[in-house]
């Protein structure tokens, strides 16, 4: 069956035919299947076809030649047939062996005998029907076949492995033969005898109604006939012998030979040199009668059959007797893109950026590919020899009809070498894709690259491979690569700064001199640059943005300034912090926080509501200076909230350790940047309470509660006109910032960042712990004072910073009681948790007796309780307790009152009966208040140690 084009499947019962269409061979199985439980006779239509019809005129491809012998009595008696299936069976048999035909694929059809030649590529359906009424004739010869099917394009023939009900009780329809054997139709067309028309007779043979389409697909434009070539071949003795023996009798050529040759060569395009170099060797030569004579032949060119007639016997000793119908098929030649390796080099050294329109020369190092002079890909096969030893020139094969190159090489230490591949279509927005060397070098993965862009036969397909190896080969050799960017924001920055010569934006780069260009980027990267494709109109962003500034919507404006400050939390001393923005739904938290990414890019895609830890750790790690924001946090799991927090604070994912060696992996990629979250319930209420000890997150995540502004109270549908349009206009501030950044320049950038940092401190007060505070002030209004400055937004600053400082100081007393731990508060609370495991002595006698693992001792009469020192700091590592700073907390409060080995159970006399072992253990020795409601259950105090 061919690879390409939709497949047929037909089931008849009762001379009705239901047929179902398939676009898969996989699906041309079902459908038999489908039939087969029905009970009917199934077919396969042996084409494949364009669109959903078996019409003759939607054929496409066929991928085999095949014959029908007919069995019956009365098929025998008219020589329409055999009598049995053995007799056709063995009629085929002798058949293949004297014309020393392949064996093809015999199917016993339940009635009949069919045979199947199968190719080893997809044949057109024009090429296809010439040869196989060859192929018909010459097997009407000697066999007796059905002669409908043998060259029809829409035949449905019987499926192998199903049943002919035409019997009773019905037969299997069965492969008999061994043979699966697969051929080349060049040698079957060898066989038949070539059948080649004349270049301006190729349309006669397209489609009907896809004239203009085809000649297109074919690059017929590229075709031309040069005379040259055809005489040159013909004095080599591997053309036509006609114009050979006017070219060595050109001094006494008669007339109608020279009719005959002037014909072809008026149909060439070295025309109006060659007729005269024909001719001028003739003693009566005339420039002016040559012409007239030449333009005598507009019309056809002579057939080799009228040349036989006007110079009988010299088409005797031509090699192509018989295979063309005249001689212009030997000059055909495919008109190559003239190409220079200068300009090819320079068009890839000027311009990083190839414009979409533009189509750099192809280079000579290509070879055997070259680009046709109006577009396709090429192969020139070398000469095959023949059997007498000589050469033959072969035709160049069309390997791909459009336009195909790579427009950037790069180089990623992760990925290796690679180039960006554009794909130009006649009907559709240019393609780019990456393809790395790893890929081209293994026929699996560049298949499967290539056949999710293309449509292209596996021949096909092997070419294209080796004609970009060579683009690749060509590049290297004369192309310096594009570092591949693996994160967005600021490049690497040189000597002592901090800002980079870049800043990358999705698949954009902005240059320190304000330009934009296209850079290439790693695979996930490359996932993510879609969000920053801008939409809409900066202006519809600009009018959203600006309607912030409104009073009572200063937070509302402050979360988008955080947007701004992203990019210079890398000039602060921390790399990262984290805003929560918390309060009932409808307050316009996510709204704020679309303002805040819309400065970049798509708001809604940015946002992250469902992933896993390393799909947000991985989204942070790749933005680098760009905010990205997690809508709804409070949903997500505490401890991942945590980690995010965390790295953003470190500016750097966790540490992984390699898969080969006992080694940490280089740590490559850094951040710097602000995280912008959305709850409706406290966030570090959250963590606080899953979490003992949550000073880390205290510090670094600062979190606003947002109440229902009076605009928004008086006027609640400006809301939706305030924040919809972040979800349609947005990527349009972000590059305008960076350009204000360079224009500025990182030293002035320093120094508005430092000037708010050091206002802020003076106002809020000074701590280390509250570090993260004053970076994140300092980076956001620093960055809005020039985002202000350069009209991208209109904002009061002094009205937003006033009120944003008022929240702060209140956070910040809030946060030092909510993070303050009670470390002895812990004790109790283990004690609490495991009192089952304690044993209570009071002046002598057990109070309360252990019902499990011994774990801890309650002297009532001192108030002393021991902890054994492994139990306990299993339990502190659980909370996440830091055990050294538990211990100093309490030894400087006097309530740990050392560590020593003891025996717990020390005066119990049940312990012999109930533990494998007494020993002396490390036990944790605290003088604390112990908890009354273990003694609080009613029961009677035993003095001898009895339950």
């Amino acid at each position: 069956m061919p690879s390409q084009g939709v497949y047929c499947v037909a089931g008849i019962k009762n001379k009705r035919t239901t047929q179902r269409f398939a676009e898969t061979l996989d699906d041309v199985v079902k459908h038999v299947e489908d039939f087969k439980k029905q009970g009917v006779d199934v077919y396969v239509a042996m084409a494949t076809f364009e669109g959903y019809s078996r019409k003759a005129e939607d054929a496409v491809f066929l991928r085999s030649f095949f014959i029908d012998l007919d069995v019956g009595e009365d098929k025998a008696a008219t020589k329409k047939g055999y009598l049995t299936k053995e007799e056709a069976h063995d009629n085929l048999l002798t058949w293949l062996e004297e014309k020393e035909l392949p064996p093809p694929i015999i199917l016993d059809s339940g009635t009949g005998i069919h045979a199947y030649w199968a190719f080893e590529e997809d044949i057109a359906v024009n090429e296809w029907k010439l040869y196989a009424e060859k192929f018909k004739a010459f097997c009407l010869q000697d066999l007796y076949i059905d002669p409908a099917p043998t060259a029809d394009v829409a035949r449905i023939m019987r499926c192998p492995d199903t049943y002919n009900y035409k019997t009773q009780p019905p037969s299997k329809a069965s492969i008999i033969s061994d043979c699966e054997g697969v051929y080349s139709f060049e040698a079957f067309k060898e066989f038949l005898g070539v059948e080649e028309p004349p270049s301006e007779d190729i349309l006669k043979h397209l489609p009907k109604g896809l004239d203009e389409d085809t000649k297109a697909l074919l690059k017929l434009d590229n075709q031309e006939t040069v005379f040259e070539k055809i005489a040159v071949r013909s004095l080599d003795g591997d053309g036509c012998e006609q114009i050979k023996w006017a070219i060595e009798h050109s001094r006494v050529l008669p007339e109608p030979l020279w009719t005959a040759v002037l014909s072809i060569a008026q149909h060439c395009t070295d025309r109006d040199e060659m007729i005269h170099k024909l001719s001028e060797d003739y003693e009566g030569y005339s420039f002016s009668e040559t012409e007239k004579k030449a333009n005598l032949r507009q019309g056809k060119p002579y057939s080799c059959e009228t040349f036989n007639q006007v110079n009988p016997d010299v088409c005797d000793n031509c090699k192509f007797k018989g295979k063309y119908t005249n001689p212009l098929a030997l000059g055909r030649v495919i008109k190559i893109a003239q190409a220079s390796e200068e300009n090819t080099v320079r068009a890839y050294e000027d311009s990083k950026d190839i414009p979409a329109d533009v189509i750099p020369d192809h280079p000579r190092a290509l070879f055997p590919y070259f680009r046709g002079e109006h577009g396709g890909i090429y192969y020139q096969p070398p000469p095959k020899i023949n059997k007498k030893g000589e050469k033959e020139i072969q035709e160049a094969m069309l390997i791909y009809p459009h336009e195909l190159f790579p427009v950037k090489r790069m180089y990623s230490p992760a990925f290796g070498d690679g180039m960006i591949i554009r794909q130009l279509l006649p009907r559709d927005k240019p393609r780019e894709y990456v393809l790395w060397s790893r890929q081209m070098l293994s026929a699996e993965k560049f298949k499967e690259v290539m056949t999710s862009n293309m449509y292209v036969s596996p021949d096909a397909l092997t070419h294209i491979m080796n004609y970009l190896i060579k683009w690749g080969n060509y590049l290297m050799s004369t192309v310096e690569a594009d570092l591949v960017r693996t994160q967005m924001g600021w490049s690497e920055p040189e000597n002592e700064k901090r800002l980079g010569e870049t800043f990358g934006v999705g698949n954009r780069i902005i240059k320190r001199d304000g330009s934009i260009i296209k850079s290439p980027a790693s695979p996930t990267l490359r996932v993510v640059s879609k969000m920053f494709e801008p939409k809409g109109t900066y202006e519809g962003w600009q009018r959203s943005a600006n309607a912030l500034n409104a009073p009572s919507m200063e937070m509302h404006a402050f979360g988008v300034m955080l947007g701004f400050g992203a990019p210079t939390m890398c000039l602060t001393s921390t790399p990262g912090v984290s805003v929560s923005y918390s309060g009932e739904a409808g307050n316009g938290k996510t709204g704020a926080m679309y303002g805040n990414l819309s400065i970049w890019g798509n708001p809604e895609q940015m946002s992250v509501f469902e992933s896993t830890g390393n799909a947000l750790t991985t989204r942070y790690v790749t933005f680098k200076n760009i905010p990205f924001g997690v809508d709804e946090a409070h949903e997500r799991d505490p401890k991942e909230v945590g980690r995010v927090v965390h790295s953003n604070a470190q500016g750097k994912a966790k540490i992984r350790m390699q898969g080969s060696i006992n080694a940490e992996r280089e740590i490559e990629l850094t951040a710097s940047t602000i995280c912008m979250m959305t709850v409706n319930t406290s966030l570090l209420q959250i963590i606080a309470t899953r979490k003992a000890y949550a000073n880390g997150e205290m510090a670094r995540l600062i979190e606003f509660n947002l109440t229902k502004p009076k605009l928004l109270i008086d006027r609640p549908e400006e809301g939706v006109k305030i924040f919809d349009p972040f979800k349609f206009n947005y990527g349009h501030a972000g590059p305008e910032l960076i350009k204000a950044f360079y224009k500025v320049g990182e030293e002035e950038m320093l120094n508005r960042v430092n000037t708010y940092v050091k206002r802020f401190r003076k106002d809020f007060g000074f701590n280390t712990a509250f570090r993260f505070y004053d970076n994140m002030i300092g980076a956001t209004f620093g960055a809005t004072q020039t985002a202000v400055e350069f009209g991208i937004v209109d904002y009061d600053l002094e009205r937003i910073y006033d009120v944003v400082l008022g929240h702060m100081i209140r956070i910040g007393s809030e946060v030092v009681n909510l993070g303050r731990m009670d470390y002895e508060a812990l004790v109790g609370e283990f004690i609490n948790k495991f009192y089952t495991g304690f044993l209570g002595i009071n002046d002598g006698k057990v109070t309360l007796e252990p019902r499990t693992s011994l774990v801890g001792r309650l002297d009532i009469a001192t108030g002393q309780v021991c902890i054994s020192t492994t139990e306990f700091k299993k339990y502190l590592s659980e909370k996440m307790i830091n055990i050294r700073e538990f211990e100093e907390e309490l030894k400087k409060n006097k309530i740990l009152v050392g560590v020593k080995k003891m025996r717990l159970d020390a005066g119990w006399k049940g312990a012999f009966s109930i533990l494998d072992k007494n020993m002396n253990i490390n036990a944790y020795v605290f003088a604390t208040q112990i908890p009354d409601t273990l003694f609080n259950d009613g029961g009677e105090e035993s003095t001898d140690g009895g339950a």
